[in-house]
């Protein structure tokens, strides 16, 4: 089974149970994982995991360059007490999670109106509003821009 899944938690326990799940995990513990070695391990992932014992704090730098990657991306504190600081990372998530859905939802209607020449306006409102998840994924989310020249 491919690798797309990535377990980065500074859980030994963690990274075992999950090598060992023959589920497509990928794992590594972020205190051992240089920051030059990440976008390897990030390519061909389409999930990412994090489970950090002492917060942002333990991967500061790491876990900004593994959101500023624009995978989905779960980021769980190991601690008791929650991490005021992780929300950040998982707000940037629920971003992501609501543009694919938007684009989900934008895909589907246009499905829908394609065999028909009527809804002309309604094709035009999709278009304005494909630009404006445009301009939100490149500005706001860090996406890059495909259709730069």
């Amino acid at each position: 089974m491919p690798a797309n899944l990535l377990l980065l938690s500074t859980a030994d326990t963690d990274l075992l149970a999950a090598s060992q799940a023959d589920s497509g995990w990928k794992v590594a513990n972020p205190a051992r994982v240089d920051l030059a070695d990440l976008p390897g391990m990030l390519e061909g992932v389409e999930v990412v995991v994090i489970r950090l014992l002492g917060g942002r704090r333990a991967w500061e730098e790491g876990l900004d360059a593994v959101i500023s990657a624009n995978l989905p991306t779960v980021v769980l504190s190991g601690e008791a007490a929650p991490d005021a600081e992780l929300p950040v990372a998982r707000e940037h998530l629920i971003h992501v999670c609501r543009v694919e859905a938007a684009e989900a939802a934008i895909f589907n209607r246009l499905q829908q109106i394609s065999q028909s020449s009527e809804h002309q306006a309604e094709r035009q409102a999709i278009e304005d509003a494909v630009a404006g998840l445009r301009i939100l994924k490149t500005d706001i989310l860090g996406f890059p821009d495909w259709e730069q020249k």
